[in-house]
């Protein structure tokens, strides 16, 4: 289970096609063999590592329908990596189509014309007690995470975007006073913009099994 956390490197990528070349011949030429099982979920590894998730899942599948009890203990557990797998990069890809379109809107809610140097100065004004807290939870969270660790880089980047937002925020206030927002609309769309954020973070920094505990 170790290797499944990452993809295959460049450099191993040829052992892995050798590897997938001999598990096909087994699977065409010896469909009868006790090893026909065998190879077909190390076939579906192979896809794996390959990041070819939706290929890896056909593999374990057939090993799970055609294995028998055999065949469901093999891929149980790898089934569900690749149902993993295959979840967070769909969420992946709507974070990351989701964050533009909620930025246009939030412009649409709260157009150019609203901003003023007074709204940026307001929220900069903010963002200057939230800098301070935003450093000391990213330095100690370096202390407290595993050496090699990355929660303080997700931690940082969290604190960035907040800092912001919180700019932003100063310039929506100031704008009020010119032009009626809608502002349970607009909190919607700003929450949900980081959240799409934070989300890519935490999968680009491979951070998702922290959520996954919790729900699994």
């Amino acid at each position: 289970m170790k290797g499944f956390k990452r993809s295959v490197d460049k450099k191993e990528l040829p052992r892995v096609e050798k590897a997938m070349k001999l598990y096909e011949r087994i699977i065409n030429e010896f469909p009868k063999s006790k090893n026909y099982i065998v190879a077909m979920k190390n076939l579906g590894d192979c896809y794996y590592l390959k990041s070819d998730v939706k290929k890896a899942q056909e593999y374990y599948k057939k090993v799970y329908e055609e294995g028998g009890d055999y065949g469901k203990i093999l891929v149980g557990e790898y089934m569900l990596l690749a149902t993993l797998k295959g979840t967070r990069e769909r969420l992946r890809d709507i974070a990351v189509f989701s964050i533009p379109l909620l930025i246009i809107a939030l412009f649409f809610i709260v157009p150019f014309s609203s901003y003023s140097i007074e709204g940026l100065k307001l929220g900069l004004y903010h963002s200057i007690f939230f800098i301070p807290v935003g450093l000391f939870l990213t330095i100690l969270t370096s202390f407290l995470a595993e050496p090699k660790g990355r929660e303080s880089y997700l931690v940082g980047l969290n604190m960035l975007v907040m800092t912001i937002g919180i700019i932003f925020n100063g310039i929506v206030l100031s704008a009020l006073k010119k032009k009626n927002i809608n502002i349970k609309l607009y909190m919607f769309i700003l929450i949900a913009i980081i959240v799409c954020i934070n989300y890519y973070f935490l999968y680009s920094l491979k951070l998702l099994t922290y959520i996954e505990r919790l729900i699994l």
